[in-house]
């Protein structure tokens, strides 16, 4: 993220009337603006894919699932997660936030790692309503879950095994979070599968 420089600290009315006509998303930290950079191909690919599993395991469900452009506020600092998901209805309280999520994905890159592991993971673990933080990796299969009920260990999740999301009563296959994304390891894995299931084929 890209500090934008101005003179005196936003009003969260001035940083909300402001977001709606910004070319680039901001979130608000401490009363100033940080640009939020664009995303590469393959964190498109798997924000997309991780949103389009929860929306499609969760009809039905209170719970549901925005991506991306739904902003977090906090206190008044405001923070644009990849994914959460909300279950309680009561927060509707502003068409632009939320308050109350129960999981959070970030998915990581090399500049934003440190950030997203480190301060941005203490600001979320403290919101009462969050049950599971999930971090996932861009440029290696690595998809990492913490939740609440466990004390915040780090439970890490690859290629062939599923993501359980025991706040939400449902898995992911990892595989599906990685679907189109180009990577080596991933392209072995898929041939690896298709060379298992021709030779059990009679």
């Amino acid at each position: 993220m890209l500090k934008r420089q101005i003179q005196s600290k936003l009003t969260v009315v001035e940083y909300l009337e402001g977001e709606k006509s910004a070319k680039i998303r901001h979130e608000l930290i401490d009363g100033e603006l940080y640009a939020m950079s664009g995303a590469s191909e393959r964190h498109t690919l798997i924000t997309g894919n991780i949103y389009a599993e929860l929306r499609q395991q969760l009809r039905g469900n209170p719970c549901i699932p925005f991506i991306i452009d739904l902003k977090l506020r906090i206190n008044d600092d405001f923070y644009y997660p990849d994914v959460m998901v909300c279950c309680d209805d009561s927060d509707r309280e502003d068409p632009y936030y939320r308050r109350r999520p129960t999981l959070i994905v970030e998915v990581l890159s090399k500049t934003t790692q440190q950030y997203d592991r480190g301060h941005k993971a203490d600001i979320y673990r403290a919101l009462p309503s969050l049950q599971t933080y999930i971090l996932i990796e861009q440029d290696r299969v690595d998809v990492e879950v913490q939740c609440r009920s466990e004390g915040w260990i780090s439970r890490h999740y690859y290629l062939g095994e599923n993501v359980p999301l025991t706040s939400l009563a449902l898995s992911i296959p990892v595989h599906e979070i990685y679907d189109r994304v180009e990577s080596g390891e991933i392209t072995e894995w898929l041939e690896k599968q298709v060379a298992e299931a021709v030779s059990l084929d009679p």
